[in-house]
């Protein structure tokens, strides 16, 4: 889907195994309904970029150049591959308990970041950096706990974030350095299961 002078918008459901789409005034697919299997998304303009999809979603890249925010959520597993340029702020959500959240990529954003699953991958190679914003990571479930600490897993009920995936979270100077991790409707225990965790500063 291309519009090279305005924005991508729909409130239809949308079928695609692979979609890719390219606007300068903003994306707005947020039908609930809409099975996306594959996407890219990339935005010249002003304006948002909203994708919503019903089913496991692997976002190949996101372009946010517009100046205005990006989020994406999945019914399903929900995986960033690629480059993500967010803009102003990304939220990546997994709505759905139970499911996971994988990255791949490497994830930047001006303002915060929020990473809403409860299982996550932060593989090696991989990183989630803001310059403005809080990064934070919490759970779909608010009573499931969240486990931090060398080696830890993930596992029923638990987000096990080990240091290693802790560490390919760089925060930013302006926002204190810091990592919030859950978030006010989150209930269940945050336990450090040992050993030293380090967050770093671009």
């Amino acid at each position: 889907l291309t519009n090279e002078t305005g924005a991508v918008s729909s409130t239809n459901v949308v079928n695609a195994s692979t979609l890719n789409v390219t606007a300068q005034g903003g994306i707005n697919l947020s039908n609930t309904g809409n099975t996306i299997s594959t996407t890219s998304l990339t935005n010249a303009g002003a304006g948002n970029i909203t994708l919503v999809s019903g089913v496991d979603l692997t976002v190949s890249g996101v372009s946010q150049a517009g100046g205005g925010g990006t989020s994406v959520s999945a019914g399903g597993n929900l995986t960033f591959n690629g480059t993500a340029n967010a803009g102003a702020s990304l939220a990546a959500t997994t709505t759905l308990g139970g499911k996971l959240f994988t990255n791949n990529a490497v994830i930047s954003s001006t303002g915060p970041v929020a990473i809403t699953a409860d299982q996550m991958a932060l593989n090696g190679g991989s990183s989630i950096s803001t310059t403005g914003g809080t990064p934070s990571v919490t759970l779909t479930s608010e009573t499931a706990s969240v486990q931090i600490g060398i080696n830890e897993a993930d596992g029923a009920g638990v987000l096990g974030l080990t240091a290693a995936e802790l560490a390919t979270i760089n925060v930013g100077t302006t926002v204190g350095n810091l990592l919030q991790i859950g978030d006010a409707a989150h209930t269940g225990d945050i336990v450090n299961g040992g050993g030293s965790v380090t967050v770093t500063a671009p």
